[in-house]
């Protein structure tokens, strides 16, 4: 028995090569995915499923695209839980590399002042903003 050639760009009027398309795509997305490990291997399963009637004159095929991608991987995050000594409430945060619980912050830390009307340094005593330094020899500095 000899069959005529299937050209599969025609089957199903184009659905089978459309759908291939978007499998493939999906697959190449996963593997490309930076949060996804690089060693899990990918699969598309194409299932095409024949039944047939009484008289075996006519045929339903069913197609269907099933990809196996490799799943996103685990976030991780640390918390520290403790008390804050300022009002006694119970203070949550969340800290990653480069922090240590109970370090304080840069933004957290206050190197300014105003005292008198004027914006102090309280690392330097410096008073911010002033041009000229301040000569403590004169008596009306």
């Amino acid at each position: 028995m000899r069959l005529n050639k299937i050209n599969i760009d025609e089957i199903a009027g184009g659905g089978f090569q459309e759908q291939f398309q978007k499998s493939f795509e999906k697959i190449i997305e996963n593997l490309k995915d930076p949060n996804t490990s690089f060693r899990d291997k990918r699969k598309m399963v194409i299932t095409l499923t024949f039944a047939q009637d009484e008289n075996r004159e006519d045929v339903m095929c069913g197609i269907a695209f099933n990809e196996k991608l490799a799943p996103r991987n685990m976030i991780k995050t640390q918390y520290s839980i403790g008390e804050d000594l300022t009002n006694g409430r119970l203070d949550v945060r969340e800290y990653g590399p480069g922090t240590i619980p109970g370090q304080i912050k840069i933004d957290d830390y206050v190197a300014e002042q105003t005292i008198d009307g004027k914006i102090i340094d309280t690392d330097t005593g410096e008073v911010i903003g002033q041009t000229q330094p301040i000569d403590l020899r004169r008596k009306d500095a």
